[in-house]
């Protein structure tokens, strides 16, 4: 059993909800004091010959967690700093994860899964309801295994499988647009300015409730052939894998262009050969 106390004198802000890299850090001062965590996880280990099993739970509470009201609204020309658009809330987190393997001389495996909720909560956000935090993952699953297929002497041969799977991650979508407040001197400079970009000048986006999206669920599958040999001074490894053998095309990003939803994902199948050598 353990439990832990932490005590965060930093706060950071998360960027646009539409997948831009805008964090902000900020120091905790009088209007957003320290981050507080309290966490307690109580667990047990198991271990008969070559099965190795281990279970737990915990609890996290969270308090005085910043956030921007509205990210899209940072850059208002009506607002005189970046603590217009910041309130503070609160937090939880709970699950269990548990975890078999197996160690032996021919083949490896090790399975583990992960059940958990972590929530946000802030008066002046999606009306003081709570909502799912973007990381949030209900369930997460990974099974990785190594069977050896043939040995002579000093060298080994390898087959590798890796599966992952995930729930989908949340995200914040626009719902519709409306017509906004012009950016000062904009019509004084119109000569030269295409009528799309005077469109995106007056269109804002309306933004639904937070994190109320969820994305499609995430599956993987690698596979690899390695090839060992123990020298007299040396290691060597030649690993020749393909990853998301299937080819599956996982969401990473949802977004509207147009006049229409569209997925972005990356990673498709990839080839990859790796040789590593050790002294």
């Amino acid at each position: 059993m353990d439990y832990d106390c932490l005590s965060q004198h930093q706060h950071i802000m998360k960027g646009l909800p539409v997948g831009w890299s805008l964090d902000m850090v900020v120091p905790a001062n009088r209007l957003l004091p320290p981050e507080k965590a309290h966490q307690i996880y109580l667990g047990s280990f198991y271990h008969h010959g070559f099965f190795y099993v281990s279970a737990g739970g915990y609890y996290k509470k969270m308090k005085h967690l910043a956030s921007y009201k509205n990210a899209s609204n940072v850059f208002g020309v009506k607002n005189s700093s970046w603590e217009d658009e910041v309130c503070e809330g609160e937090g939880e987190s709970y699950g269990m994860e548990a975890r078999a393997e197996k160690r032996g001389a021919y083949w490896n495996a090790a399975l583990s899964y992960t059940l958990s909720k972590t929530d946000r909560q802030f008066d002046e956000i999606n009306g003081g309801r709570k909502f799912p935090f973007r990381f949030d993952r209900r369930h997460v699953l990974n099974l990785t295994g190594r069977i050896l297929i043939k040995t002579k002497e000093k060298k080994q041969q390898y087959l590798n499988l890796g599966l992952a799977y995930a729930s989908g991650h949340y995200l914040t979508i626009p719902q519709g647009m409306y017509k906004g407040v012009l950016p000062p001197y904009w019509e004084q400079g119109l000569g030269g300015v295409s009528q799309k970009m005077q469109d995106l000048a007056y269109s804002r986006e309306l933004m639904g409730d937070v994190n109320a999206y969820q994305m499609t669920d995430y599956f993987r599958m690698d596979i690899g052939y390695s090839f060992q040999k123990q020298g007299k001074h040396h290691f060597r490894e030649l690993t020749i894998g393909l990853y998301n053998i299937f080819n599956r095309r996982n969401p990473y990003l949802l977004f509207y262009d147009d006049n229409k939803w569209k997925q972005l994902s990356i990673m498709p199948i990839v080839p990859s050969i790796q040789w590593t050598i050790q002294f």
